[in-house]
């Protein structure tokens, strides 16, 4: 099967030309009317709530808080898909997952609203927070591109900025080199040409 392709191929070669061709101008049109997201969005969409009951033991926190905000506050928020809990020692974090297009902002609105009625806490935590949502891209988008490598007033190369600050050099391969700065933060890696 895989002979007679190949043959085939090479006996129309001007078909197959015409083929990538078509396909190629087809794409180009297609491509022209899709929307582009310049970074795209793959995770599910969440929103996480945190509240700190301190000076309580994780099953305190389970009993009194997290299971209390979840079966009375947020479950039922429309097009909230599942709810997922955590309760450890002092903190009680709750993740709440919608459904594929929800609009973030309305399910932010609606379960802050639901949030201001959860006066019946123990006093001994602080009100609950809902926590700023963090692109699953977040970390992505800490890389680029910042400038050029000069030495001896001639251009050397880029420079990929994974954050902020230099630190020491260290060679990867002839011409690739990482840097760090003093604090130990913060990476660069840098191509000479």
């Amino acid at each position: 099967m895989l002979h007679w392709i190949i043959s085939s191929s090479l006996r129309l070669r001007n078909v197959m030309l015409a083929l990538a061709v078509l396909l190629l101008v087809g794409g180009v049109w297609r491509m022209q009317s899709l929307p582009v997201d310049i970074v795209p969005e793959f995770s599910r969409p969440a929103l996480e709530v945190q509240t700190e009951a301190l000076g309580l033991s994780t099953a305190e926190v389970e009993s009194l808080i997290t299971v209390p905000l979840e079966a009375d506050l947020l479950n039922g928020v429309p097009w909230l898909e599942s709810i997922e809990s955590e309760s450890i020692t002092s903190l009680s974090s709750i993740e709440m997952y919608f459904a594929p297009g929800t609009d973030m902002s309305k399910a932010r609105q609606l379960v802050q609203e639901r949030l201001t009625q959860a006066h019946a806490l123990p006093q001994v935590s602080s009100p609950p927070t809902l926590l700023q949502p963090v692109s699953s891209a977040s970390r992505i988008m800490n890389i680029g591109l910042s400038g050029t490598l000069t030495a001896g007033g001639k251009k050397r190369g880029l420079i990929l900025d994974v954050g902020g600050y230099y630190k020491n050099v260290f060679t990867l391969a002839p011409s690739l080199y990482i840097t760090e700065d003093t604090k130990g933060k913060i990476w660069r890696v840098m191509y000479k040409k």
